[in-house]
C-alpha cells in the first residue's frame, strides 16, 4: 500500500502549484491518516482539500449511518480494503471516493457494512 500512496503523493505534487510544493515525505504524512506501510488510502482534510484543488475526480455518496460516527471495524475495514483515496465527511454525512468504481458500489449497497463485504 505504501508504494501505491507513494505514487499518488508524487503525481499530486507533480500537479500542485510549485510553490506550494511538499516534500513527499511531509505530504505523506499530511495527507493521510495511516502513514504506516501497510496503512490504508483515507484521507485528512488536508489531504481531501489538496486533491479537490488539484481537480482529481470525485465522487460523494451519501450515508444515513454516518448520522454518528463510523464503528471501529468498519473504518478498519475500509482502511485494509480501499485501494483508493477516500475522505469522510461527517459533517455533510457522506464519503467522499476518488475511484469510480468505490462510488458505484457504496451507491449500490447502501451502507457501509454491505460495501466491506463486496470488496
Amino acid at each position: 500500500m505504501r508504494n501505491h500512496k507513494q505514487k499518488l503523493v508524487n503525481l499530486i505534487i507533480s500537479v500542485m502549484d510549485p510553490a506550494l510544493a511538499l516534500d513527499p515525505e511531509q505530504a505523506l504524512q499530511l495527507w493521510f491518516m495511516n502513514i504506516r506501510p501497510s496503512g490504508g488510502m483515507r484521507l485528512t482534510s488536508l489531504g481531501f482539500d489538496t486533491l479537490i484543488k488539484c481537480e482529481f475526480e470525485h465522487w460523494p455518496v451519501e450515508v444515513d449511518r454516518l448520522k454518528v460516527r463510523l464503528k471501529p471495524p468498519q473504518l478498519l475495514g475500509l482502511d485494509r480494503k480501499m485501494q483508493s483515496p477516500y475522505y469522510i465527511d461527517y459533517r455533510k454525512k457522506r464519503l467522499v471516493f476518488f475511484g469510480s468504481k468505490d462510488a458505484m458500489m457504496m451507491t449500490l449497497c447502501g451502507d457501509v457494512d454491505s460495501f466491506l463485504r463486496t470488496l
